[in-house]
């Protein structure tokens, strides 16, 4: 008796205990969210030096940007869920099972009827398998199926568009950053030179040789210099910190890294706008899904007509009991 009692106290336990699950720690801070999430270490460069190539960070970007990064996770549950599809045409098969134990004490019974025992304990136990399959549902299944592989062709075609437009978003930050610190050279140049010239027009006016309009000439520029290099080092900035938090890294592990050198007489043949545009309308990965979830709309349409249809299922069914009285 008392090993039936613990069978099913720990047939309780089990049950009650499934469902508890430990809730995961809120992200409060950054720093939370870094220890959760960590960084990953800082993109290849080139050996020996300090230079960061636009393919090293296309390279990190598509490596630790959590949007490319969520957009994968995207595409895998999409695979499943096509996998998932397909398990509809396995048979179904339902394990069931009972167990009741009866305890009941009639000591208490005054003049009980003949045959009543003063002590019943009743054990009973079912048990069975159930098999199910699903011959024709109006195919229904089948447009699950087509529907779900839809879905993730849509997916690896949103995939696909996020890392296109990650590797876009990186090249504008490379090369506005590349810009920027061009201009601030250019502008340093010019700064020098309006100094210079501004240095020999103030000994020419003390000379009597100039006007003092042309002193404030050369001082206007010269201000004028010093202004689109504070503009073109914001612009810098910017574009660094951007393009840092596109590649998923801390800003201060790139910190001292410089830009590689464009070539400019590496010139490609630029064709007509016929040409991009053709292109663009058999390449581009969000035409791909407008195209996708048109299909998957078509074949929706088709499901609803398929629910009016009858279904056939085979089924069977074997079970056991036992039953025992003291």
């Amino acid at each position: 008796m008392f090993g039936k009692g613990f069978c099913i106290v720990g047939i309780c336990m089990l049950i009650l205990l499934a469902g508890c699950v430990q809730e995961p720690a809120p992200l409060d801070t950054l720093d939370d969210y870094r220890q959760t999430f960590t960084v990953r270490n800082a993109p290849a460069i080139v050996p020996g030096t300090h230079v960061l190539t636009l393919q090293n960070a296309v390279e990190t970007a598509l490596l630790n940007n959590p949007t490319n990064l969520a957009a994968a996770q995207a595409v895998l549950a999409a695979k499943y869920g096509y996998y998932r599809a397909l398990a509809a045409y396995a048979p179904e098969i339902n394990v069931v099972g009972t167990v009741e134990n009866t305890l009941s004490q009639g000591w208490n019974l005054k003049n009980p009827p003949e045959g009543v025992m003063r002590r019943n304990d009743h054990f009973i136990s079912l048990g069975g398998i159930q098999a199910g399959f699903l011959l024709f549902d109006g195919f229904a299944r089948e447009l699950e199926t087509i529907i779900a592989r839809q879905e993730y062709k849509k997916s690896e075609a949103a995939g696909e568009n996020v890392r296109r437009l990650l590797e876009r978003a990186v090249a504008y930050a490379y090369f506005d950053m590349y810009q920027a610190e061009e201009e601030m050279g250019i502008y340093g140049e010019d700064l020098d030179f309006q100094n210079a010239a501004l240095q020999q027009e103030e000994q020419r006016f003390k000379s009597g040789h100039v006007a003092k309009a042309s002193v404030l000439n050369f001082k206007i520029l010269a201000a004028r210099a010093r202004s689109n290099i504070s503009n073109a080092r914001y612009r810098r900035q910017v574009a660094f910190h951007a393009l840092t938090a596109l590649m998923g890294c801390d800003h201060k592990q790139l910190e001292h890294i410089s830009l590689q050198k464009i070539a400019t007489n590496d010139v490609p043949y630029i064709y007509d706008d016929l040409y991009y545009l053709e292109q663009a309308i058999m390449n581009r990965p969000d035409l791909k899904m407008e195209k996708v979830a048109l299909n998957i709309a078509y074949r929706n349409k088709q499901k609803v007509i398929a629910d009016f249809l009858p279904q056939i299922r085979l089924f069977s069914e074997f079970s056991g009991n036992t039953y025992h009285a003291s």
